[in-house]
């Protein structure tokens, strides 16, 4: 259950963080790529340009060809998408299109390769920043400073959002580098599950500090990872097996492999392969 309160606090806290590290203009141009049925498309690509004045070029379905026309055409700034996107945008001849005009791309609703990203860089002259949300958080909670993006990293906090990482257990704080569960608080926060009371109070410490299932690390400059899904880790005769570091291993292009003639296979389409 999310507020209009919480909506429009995460509107001007993500307006806030974009405007201390990319925006050098007043008005910018938004392409929306992204269902509006989902949080972080409704978030990113609507309510938030909305409140600043800017422009949205809307399309009802993603083909990478349209995406780079309508960058050209209409000189696009910034685009929000999902990694699986990005990668569908690699396999477009971009030389072929004038981008020069796109400034800003955000990556959010899983994790995006490292390998993709560098991939990113190199063809269109544009980092991606990556960030991270969820929906109970109206969505977005952190996003990385443009001045200074970390490979892997989800970045920091946004304004007014306190976040820090605990024993599951214990519920008590890790140190610095260590993994343990993402826990936020802030006014993006949802206020519950509709009709849905136990759940509630199961990701709920204190009634205010949400608990995101979401394995994650800090590091000196407080900058946060994903790790993994708290539900998805194995345990392999004590030792805990995450699976997202093993796909970032897969998503490096290898030397001698058949999967090099496929670029974007999931990871377990890539091991099958792979044997």
């Amino acid at each position: 259950m999310l507020t209009h309160s919480n909506v429009l606090a995460n509107a001007f806290q993500f307006n806030a963080r974009l405007n201390e590290i990319a925006r050098d203009s007043e008005k910018s141009t938004v392409l929306g790529i992204l269902p509006f049925a989902h949080s972080f498309g409704l978030m990113c690509a609507v309510f938030c340009p909305i409140f600043q004045g800017h422009k949205i070029i809307i399309h009802s379905k993603f083909n990478p060809i349209d995406v780079w026309k309508t960058v050209e055409i209409e000189k696009i700034t910034e685009i929000y998408a999902v990694p699986t996107m990005y990668i569908g945008l690699l396999r477009v001849n971009v030389k072929d299109f004038d981008i020069s005009s796109l400034k800003l791309c955000v990556s959010g609703g899983s994790a995006l390769p490292n390998e993709i990203n560098g991939q990113f860089f190199e063809t269109t002259g544009v980092k991606i920043i990556e960030g991270y949300g969820l929906t109970e958080c109206s969505p977005v909670t952190h996003l990385n400073p443009l001045c200074r993006i970390k490979a892997g990293s989800i970045g920091i906090p946004l304004p007014d959002t306190e976040v820090k990482i605990i024993d599951p257990e214990t519920l008590k704080e890790v140190e610095i580098g260590q993994i343990g569960e993402l826990v936020i608080k802030g006014p993006q926060v949802m206020k519950g599950y509709f009709k849905r009371a136990k759940e509630t109070e199961r990701v709920f410490i204190k009634e205010e500090i949400l608990c995101t299932g979401d394995l994650a690390k800090k590091d000196e400059e407080g900058y946060f990872y994903i790790v993994d899904r708290l539900k998805d880790v194995i345990n392999s005769g004590g030792l805990k097996i995450y699976p997202r570091e093993v796909e970032e291993i897969i998503y490096k292009p290898p030397k001698n492999s058949a999967a090099r003639s496929i670029p974007g296979r999931h990871p377990a389409q890539l091991l099958y392969l792979l044997g």
